[in-house]
């Protein structure tokens, strides 16, 4: 059951069918970066999609993220010379989610700031419930002697080459989020998310 709204999403793929929220036509502009990134939840949207590959010059930041890989996504590649704002502070970097498998993400990540986590590996997902499998961040790069923060929530626990040089993971805000999607899921199965939603709807 959907337990949160519709996402707007600038440039989406939903089973590899393309779909524009934010710009007119089939295929993704030279660079995702749109004049008010704040009226999309996420600039680049993978949902239920296989075997594709992009490369970018940049990916902007949405209000929660810049790339988000949802719903049994798989071996989805992203390269973005550059993501996300200096200074500018959403959810995360990277969500992915739902399943999704054989995923990976590659560029420069700017000077930026999270709460908590840079990347999630696992996050909730309305979509999906499976784990998530052999997703690779060890194409992303930041600046020296930073390090992105990686949460692992419903996903396998990454190894060191599917971190790279520049991820690792935080125990703390992996607790965290193993914590929060149990936790909900335990709400979902019990059918008090639904009562909680006729409540206060």
């Amino acid at each position: 059951m959907r337990t949160s709204r519709a996402d707007r999403n600038f440039f989406s793929v939903a089973g590899n069918i393309t779909n524009q929220d934010g710009f007119i036509g089939a295929e993704p502009p030279e660079s995702l970066d749109p004049l008010t990134p704040s009226q999309f939840d996420a600039i680049f949207k993978s949902s239920g999609s296989n075997d594709l590959s992009y490369s970018f010059t940049h990916v902007d930041s949405g209000t929660e993220c810049c790339a988000d890989f949802n719903n049994l996504s798989r071996n989805v590649s992203v390269f973005a010379k550059t993501w996300g704002v200096p200074g500018l502070c959403t959810q995360r970097l990277i969500k992915i989610k739902g399943g999704s498998s054989g995923c990976s993400v590659g560029g420069f990540v700017q000077g930026y700031v999270w709460w908590g986590a840079a990347i999630s590996l696992g996050e909730w997902s309305d979509q999906s419930t499976e784990p998530c499998r052999g997703n690779r961040l060890s194409g992303l790069t930041c600046e020296p002697g930073r390090k992105l923060k990686v949460a692992v929530g419903r996903s396998e626990w990454p190894t060191k080459s599917e971190l790279g040089d520049y991820c690792e993971v935080s125990i703390f805000w992996s607790l965290c989020e193993k914590a929060y999607w149990w936790g909900k899921f335990a709400l979902v199965r019990s059918g008090a998310w639904a009562l909680y939603g006729k409540i206060f709807s």
